[in-house]
């Protein structure tokens, strides 16, 4: 399960950041008349599925190497998502987000949004929980842990509220006090469930006992 969620999300972000270094329209808003992906989601949501990969990886081999490098970028993954919440302290663009074409999220967002191309807030704390989370399972017995699991869970409660407001056309399940400018889109949102599934499935819910050869 974890892995076919790693090459979902792979393929998805991979696609959207080569749209916007293209400028393909099609590739960074795959839902028609749905909202764009930002690059900076993209890459955050590529990181997290990285150490998510790579975590699920390191149970069939090399895993103190694997741990390693899941535990950086999930600590990549927590840092970008809280200077994102950090930057709505202040008024206006001018954060992470327009480190990456910049241009052309403003020209292509949607009028209204304050920042365009940064992380929501909800998507923020979203990317927050899932971090610890994978930051927690790539520990040594991180997977044995009931920590990482639960932090999973409560991340995938921002992007199922945000598809149920999608379907049944409610703003306030994906935005911020009914603000359309801090709100979680459908692609996102997706993107974030199949993160938050993947991760969820690396949790471990049942200590591993040993073995009894010797019977009872």
């Amino acid at each position: 399960m974890t892995l076919a969620c790693s090459l979902f999300n792979l393929l998805v972000t991979l696609s959207v950041i080569w749209g916007w270094t293209i400028n393909r329209e099609a590739l960074f808003r795959p839902l028609p008349q749905a909202g764009v992906i930002a690059p900076m989601v993209a890459l955050t949501v590529l990181l997290a599925t990285l150490a998510m990969g790579g975590i699920a990886l390191a149970q069939t081999a090399e895993r103190g190497r694997l741990l390693r490098y899941a535990r950086w970028l999930s600590g990549a993954v927590i840092a970008i998502a809280v200077v994102a919440l950090l930057e709505y302290l202040q008024s206006g663009p001018g954060g992470l987000e327009s480190l990456l074409y910049f241009d052309r999220i403003k020209a292509a967002a949607r009028p209204g949004l304050s920042a365009p191309g940064r992380l929501s807030p909800q998507t923020a704390c979203a990317l927050v929980l899932f971090g610890m989370a994978l930051f927690a399972m790539s520990r040594p017995r991180g997977l044995k842990s009931r920590s990482g699991g639960w932090l999973a869970a409560f991340g995938l409660v921002v992007p199922g509220l945000a598809l149920i407001g999608h379907f049944i056309k409610a703003p306030v399940f994906y935005t911020l006090a009914g603000l359309s400018s801090m709100g979680t889109g459908m692609p996102t949102a997706i993107l974030l469930l199949v993160l938050g599934i993947g991760t969820l499935a690396l949790a471990d819910p049942q200590p591993h006992r040993p073995a009894n050869p010797a019977g009872p």
